[in-house]
């Protein structure tokens, strides 16, 4: 699973998505080995991202530098979706390609949407090889344009600025990651990962789907409409979400625990039914 624009993007550009199914008895890692089992001779770029959108996962240090081999070797591009940098639990420390590149073959794209709370600002940027500057200029020329100068002003006052507020946001979303670890465990018919950095819990509930017969696509559309609580379905981030379901923290936690507790009587009752 993962961002669902990543397919379409590929597929619109004439690519080939070739998705790699993250192991919950993994951690839901993107390993080099198994990166290596998909690569070809035709393969043009690898996308990682972490932290990880839906799964909550970070890659370790021996993950992305070994991605960045195989990429080098196989004169593929690493591009890296480094949105949810820096909100890291437990004191884990985040790993750019960048960092491991010995060719210009990295392209590092991130934004100001979850760092900086701007979300429907839509600003962000990337870090390219210098000779990929001028096609892209012209490609983001020909599709916005630019975005709206007031916007690109506090960007920049973004970043200038004091971070005092990115560190106690990241720390109030670990305060809430903490709070829904416990209220799951209250909840039946679900396994979970503890997510290691931004603001979602990717939920097992194919149990709960075998039960009541039905896909997790219907069971959100259940979940809100006789229940109230809005979750996302994990098909929406690709074939391997199916089984699954998101649960954003990005919530107060009054809200978040009453969600949770919602769930708990929803699945109670579909195991009975």
């Amino acid at each position: 699973p993962g961002y669902p624009a990543y397919e379409p993007i590929t597929a619109y550009v004439g690519g080939k998505p070739v998705p790699l199914r993250l192991s919950e008895s993994n951690g839901f890692r993107m390993t080099p080995e198994e990166v290596n089992e998909l690569i070809t001779s035709r393969t043009k770029a690898i996308i990682i991202n972490s932290p990880h959108n839906p799964c909550g996962s970070v890659l370790r240090e021996e993950d992305v530098k070994g991605i960045v081999e195989i990429a080098e070797d196989r004169n593929a591009f690493v591009i890296s979706d480094e949105i949810y940098y820096p909100i890291l639990f437990d004191g884990l420390k985040h790993y750019s390609p960048l960092s491991f590149a010995k060719k210009d073959n990295v392209i590092l794209v991130d934004g100001f949407s979850k760092r900086y709370a701007m979300t429907g600002w839509r600003l962000g940027y990337a870090v390219v090889p210098s000779d990929l500057v001028e096609p892209m200029t012209k490609l983001l020329n020909n599709m916005t344009s630019c975005p709206n100068q007031f916007v690109q002003y506090a960007g920049i006052e973004a970043l200038r600025g004091p971070q005092d507020s990115v560190k106690k946001m990241v720390k109030a979303y670990e305060e809430r990651r903490n709070v829904v670890m416990e209220k799951l465990k209250e909840v039946e018919g679900i396994t979970y990962l503890k997510p290691q950095g931004a603001f979602y819990v990717f939920v097992n509930v194919q149990k709960i789907l075998s039960r009541a017969g039905m896909t997790s696509e219907q069971l959100v559309t259940r979940l809100i409409e006789n229940y109230g609580v809005a979750v996302l379905h994990g098909s929406s981030m690709g074939a391997y979400g199916e089984g699954f379901i998101r649960i954003s923290f990005a919530n107060s936690i009054e809200n978040l625990v009453e969600g949770i507790s919602r769930l708990g009587r929803a699945f109670s009752d579909m195991l009975r039914q």
